[in-house]
């Protein structure tokens, strides 16, 4: 399989993005959450438009792609 990916330059999404995707009613984008395997183009993408934390610079989030991402912060991380 791992030839065939490479062979084709292909990304494999997760199941998770179709889920996304019918809950919120349209094509999220994808994020390395949502992949199996990420093409090095689109890994450039996520490296630039997305923080360390896999959250995009200037895409709007919804109560719960926040509270994902704050979940995602290690705490000793977290200043106050």
């Amino acid at each position: 399989m791992r030839t065939l990916i490479d062979k084709l330059n292909m990304n494999i999404v997760r199941y998770t993005w179709l889920l996304a995707c019918l809950e919120r009613g349209f094509l999220v984008d994808l994020e390395p959450q949502y992949m199996l395997y990420a093409n090095e183009q689109l890994q450039a993408y996520f490296k630039d438009n997305l923080d360390q934390f896999n959250d995009h610079y200037t895409q709007e989030v919804d109560v719960k792609r926040l509270r994902e991402v704050l979940d995602s912060i290690p705490n000793e991380q977290v200043e106050f």
